[in-house]
C-alpha cells in the first residue's frame, strides 16, 4: 500500500495519507485532509462534553437549570426538550440562503440562535447528571452511554447495568472501577477484560472466572497471581486481602500494579489483530487508526463507535451507523450523514447539520425533528433543495471550504471543558497557539454540588476519611460528605451507593470523582499512532508510548504468552 506525504497544517509536522484513505475521502467527495491523524481526533473530541456541568437560564421557564453548557456558549437553552418542542419551533428561525455572505457564517448565526435542550439526552428514566447518553434509567454521574441501567460514576457505557466508576465497559453488569471490558460480570478493578466473572485486579484476561491478581490468562479459574488454588484456598485469600478496609484496599492495589508490571501488553488491544490499528478494537475489521470500537467494520480515524460500518473521522456513538464521514455523536439507524454534530434517531442524508434528530435531506440546520428537504432551517421543495445545495457547493469549492469540518468556532464547549482535554490535554497557552476556545470562567458546578449542593458545607458537615465499609454502614447519615484525599474537593458517598460496595463487600473511595476518572483515562494509551514495534522483522504500529508502564510485544507474541500462562496455571 502506498502513501503520499502532506505537512499539518496545525503542527507543521509530515503525516501520511494512504492510497486506501484518500479513495475513502474520494467516495464522500470530501478533501484530502490537511491535519494529521492526532489533530482529527483532537478535532471530534473537542465537540464531545466531558461530563461537565454550567447553571443555565432556562428560556421556557426562566428559572436556573443544569446544562452541558457554560454561560459563554450563545444558544439559549430550555430546561427540557419537550418543553422546548411545545414552545420553539426552530423552523420559525429559518433563513433564505444569501449567496453573498459565507455559507458558515449565517450557519453561525443560526447556530447561536436556535436553542437547544440544557442536556442532550434522549429517554431517561430517574437519573440524576446524565449526559449525551440514550436510554438511561436510575443512573448517576454517567455521560456518553446507551442503554445503561443503575450505574454511577461512569463514561462511555454500553448496554451495561449496575456498573461503577468505570470507562468503556461493553454489555456487562456488576462491575466496579473496570476499563476497556467486554462481557464481564462482578468484575472489579480489572482492565482489558472479556468474558470474565467474579473476579477481582485482572488484566488481559478472558474467560476467566473467581481469579484475583491474574494477568493474560484465559479460560481460568480460581487462580492467584497465575497461579492454580483450590476453591477453599481462593476463598481464604479474598477474605485475608480485607478490600473493606482502606489499607486492605490500598494494599492489593500496590500488590497488583507491582505484579503486572512484569507482564507484557500486545501492541494492540483487539481481535481479530490483522486487519486493524488503532487500540481498544474488538470484532472489528478494515478499521484502522480508530480508538474503542466494537462490532465495526470500512472505519477510518474513528473512535467510540459501536455497530458502525463505511465511516471515517467518526466519534460517538454507532448503533447501525453507515455511511458517514466527519461527525460527532451520530447513530441510532444513521446514514449518510457527513459534518454533522449530534444527530441521531433515523437521520439520512444530512450535511452540515447539528442536534437534528428523524430528519432526512437537510443542509446547514440546527434543531430540526422530523424535517426533511430544509437549508439553514428553511424548507424547500425537493427541486429547489436540489438546486439550492448545488449553488452552496459551488460557493464553498470556490473557497476551498467544500467538505471541511466545523471550526472550533462551531464547538458547544470550550476545549478545557471537553473530551479532547482529558484524553489530549494541552495548556492555555498550546490552546492559544491553535486557536483552541478556553474558558477561564471557573463556573463549573463540581459533582458535590450536582449531587446535593455541597460546595458550601461548612466544615463540621465534613466525615472524617472512610477506614473502613463498617464505618459506613454503622453511620446513620443519609449521604456521607468527604474531603478528596487529593484535591480537597468536597464529594459525597450516597446511600445507593453504599449498597453497591456492601454488595462488593469494597471500601468505599477517599478520592472525588473528578481526579478517579482522571486516573482511569491515564490508564489508556494516547489515541495517536506512532510507536513502531519490531517483531521478527515485521514493524507493527502502536499506539503505546515509549515510555510505558510495561512492556509491550506484537499481539501474536502476546497471544503466545497468554496460552502459555494458562496451561502453567493448569500445571501448578
Amino acid at each position: 500500500m502506498t502513501s503520499s506525504e502532506y505537512r499539518c497544517q496545525i503542527t507543521k509536522q509530515p503525516f501520511l495519507v494512504s492510497d486506501q484513505e484518500a479513495d475513502a475521502y474520494g467516495r464522500f467527495e470530501l478533501p484530502s485532509p490537511t491535519v494529521s491523524p492526532e489533530e482529527r481526533i483532537r478535532r471530534l473530541l473537542a465537540f464531545r462534553n466531558a461530563g461537565k456541568y454550567f447553571w443555565r437560564t432556562s428560556i421556557q421557564t426562566e428559572e436556573r437549570v443544569l446544562s452541558s453548557y457554560a454561560s459563554g456558549i450563545p444558544f439559549p437553552v430550555a430546561a427540557s426538550s419537550d418543553e422546548l418542542c411545545g414552545r420553539f419551533d426552530p423552523k420559525t428561525f429559518g433563513r433564505p440562503f444569501d449567496l453573498s455572505v459565507s455559507f458558515f457564517q449565517q450557519l453561525y448565526g443560526l447556530w447561536a440562535a436556535v436553542p437547544r435542550p440544557a442536556v442532550s439526552c434522549c429517554e431517561l428514566e430517574d437519573c440524576v447528571a446524565v449526559q449525551n447518553s440514550y436510554r438511561a434509567a436510575r443512573c448517576v454521574l454517567v455521560s456518553n452511554s446507551v442503554e445503561v441501567e443503575r450505574c454511577m460514576y461512569s463514561d462511555s457505557l454500553y448496554d451495561c447495568s449496575d456498573c461503577c466508576d468505570s470507562l468503556f465497559l461493553r454489555h456487562s453488569s456488576g462491575c466496579l472501577e473496570c476499563i476497556n471490558c467486554r462481557y464481564c460480570q462482578n468484575l472489579c478493578y480489572s482492565e482489558h477484560c472479556t468474558y470474565c466473572s467474579d473476579s477481582w485486579f485482572l488484566s488481559g484476561c478472558e474467560d476467566c472466572r473467581n481469579c484475583v491478581f491474574c494477568v493474560n490468562l484465559s479460560g481460568a479459574s480460581y487462580c492467584i497471581f497465575n497461579k492454580q488454588v483450590s476453591q477453599s484456598e481462593y476463598e481464604e485469600f479474598i477474605r485475608s486481602l480485607m478490600l473493606n478496609t482502606r489499607n486492605g484496599l490500598d494494599a492489593a492495589i500496590e500488590r497488583f500494579s507491582a505484579f503486572a508490571k512484569d507482564h507484557p501488553e500486545p501492541h494492540i488491544y483487539g481481535e481479530p489483530a490483522e486487519t486493524i490499528s488503532g487500540n481498544y478494537l474488538y470484532d472489528c475489521r478494515d478499521v484502522f487508526g480508530s480508538f474503542e470500537c466494537d462490532h465495526a467494520a470500512n472505519l477510518i480515524g474513528c473512535c467510540s463507535l459501536v455497530s458502525a460500518d463505511t465511516c471515517i473521522e467518526g466519534c460517538g456513538f454507532g448503533a447501525e451507523l453507515r455511511n458517514c464521514a466527519q461527525f460527532v455523536s451520530v447513530g441510532l439507524n444513521a446514514h449518510h450523514v457527513v459534518n454533522s454534530l449530534n444527530c441521531f434517531n433515523n437521520v439520512r442524508y444530512l450535511t452540515y447539520c447539528i442536534d437534528c434528530t428523524e430528519s432526512a435531506n437537510c443542509f446547514g440546520c440546527v434543531g430540526l425533528n422530523g424535517a426533511e428537504y430544509c437549508i439553514l432551517n428553511q424548507p424547500y421543495t425537493k427541486q429547489a433543495y436540489v438546486e439550492t445545495v448545488k449553488k452552496i457547493r459551488a460557493a464553498l469549492e470556490a473557497t476551498s471550504q467544500w467538505g471541511c469540518f466545523f471550526t472550533y468556532a462551531f464547538s458547544s464547549y470550550a476545549y478545557n471543558n471537553s473530551a479532547a482535554a482529558q484524553y489530549m490535554p494541552v495548556t492555555k497557552v498550546q490552546a492559544s497557539v491553535i486557536h483552541l476556545l478556553w474558558d477561564e470562567s471557573d463556573e463549573e458546578v463540581k459533582p458535590s454540588e450536582l449531587l446535593g449542593d455541597l460546595g458550601s458545607a461548612g466544615a463540621g458537615r465534613y466525615s472524617e476519611p472512610i477506614a473502613s465499609l463498617e464505618d459506613v454502614l454503622q453511620s446513620d447519615k443519609q449521604q456521607l460528605v468527604l474531603l478528596c484525599e487529593l484535591s480537597g474537593r468536597p464529594f459525597q458517598i450516597r446511600r445507593e451507593e453504599v449498597q453497591m460496595y456492601q454488595h462488593w463487600k469494597v471500601v468505599p473511595p477517599n478520592r472525588c470523582f473528578e481526579e478517579r476518572q482522571t486516573r482511569r483515562v491515564n490508564r489508556l494509551t494516547p489515541r495517536k499512532l506512532g510507536r513502531l514495534i519490531e517483531f521478527e522483522g515485521q514493524q507493527l504500529e502502536s499506539s503505546f508510548p515509549e515510555r510505558w508502564n510495561r512492556d509491550v510485544v506484537a499481539h501474536d507474541k502476546w497471544r503466545v504468552l497468554v496460552d502459555e500462562n494458562s496451561r502453567r496455571a493448569l500445571r501448578s
